[in-house]
């Protein structure tokens, strides 16, 4: 798809536009391009565009799109990079609430937020 090439470019501001573009045509958009499109969103190797993956991530749900550990573990990444801790612990309890199991990459990036919160004995409980 034209949103996972944009991720793997991490021309996030491309991907996003296209994706506008695609809803104002009335064109649907699946799990798989969300996915990508928050996946752009974390990898902009700055933290600057959690906002856009949050908006994304609970974009999913009012479009009635599964979230699954991709849509998690790139969301939890884009807070943890954009410092907002609070958001990315957040975004962990709800993984864990809706019974998926995170991935290495998720344990990490809530081990760093947990971290960086100040929460050590909260980060090993992980």
């Amino acid at each position: 798809s034209v949103a996972s090439s944009c991720k793997k470019c991490q021309e996030w501001n491309q991907a996003l536009c296209l994706a506008h573009d695609a809803r104002l045509r009335s064109m649907a958009l699946d799990s798989i391009a969300y996915n990508a499109l928050v996946i752009a969103c974390q990898a902009d190797g700055h933290g600057n565009r959690w906002e856009q993956a949050l908006d994304l991530f609970h974009g999913m749900h009012v479009f009635s799109l599964e979230r699954n550990v991709v849509t998690y573990d790139a969301s939890i990444c884009a807070c943890e990079r954009g410092m907002q801790w609070a958001g990315a612990l957040s975004l962990f309890a709800t993984m864990l609430k809706a019974r998926l199991q995170p991935s290495v990459s998720t344990f990490s990036s809530s081990i760093c937020a947990h971290s960086h919160a100040g929460q050590w004995t909260e980060a090993l409980d992980s």
